[in-house]
């Protein structure tokens, strides 16, 4: 924190928010707990999956990710640094409470 203390003095105060917002959000992202190797049994072996269509998916997802974010990038780089990292992080926590609540369901 000094460090980042020294870094940040000659900046001005706007430039300083947005590194308390992303600071904030890259702390809160990373105190979320994370699916962990336990969904991906839950999903190989219960469900059914594959490997091999497991990992389809997740390329699929990675895809549909770059085209999202080639279709977007105007918008996300015109917004407030701080809003787009608040965004992502919301995101991710309704779909984390989404496999959590599904999880709950069939178990």
């Amino acid at each position: 924190s000094v460090s980042l203390y020294k870094i940040c003095q000659p900046l001005d105060l706007k430039r300083k928010k947005e590194i308390l917002c992303i600071l904030i959000v890259i702390f809160v992202s990373r105190a979320s707990p994370a699916y962990g190797p336990g969904v991906e049994w839950w999903q190989i072996d219960v469900l059914g999956f594959t490997p091999e269509f497991y990992a389809s998916l997740a390329q699929i997802s990675l895809i549909l990710s770059f085209i999202g974010l080639a279709l977007f990038s105007k918008k996300i780089i015109n917004r407030d640094i701080g809003l787009v990292l608040l965004i992502i992080v919301i995101i991710n926590r309704f779909k984390q409470k989404e496999n959590e609540d599904f999880n709950e369901r069939n178990n």
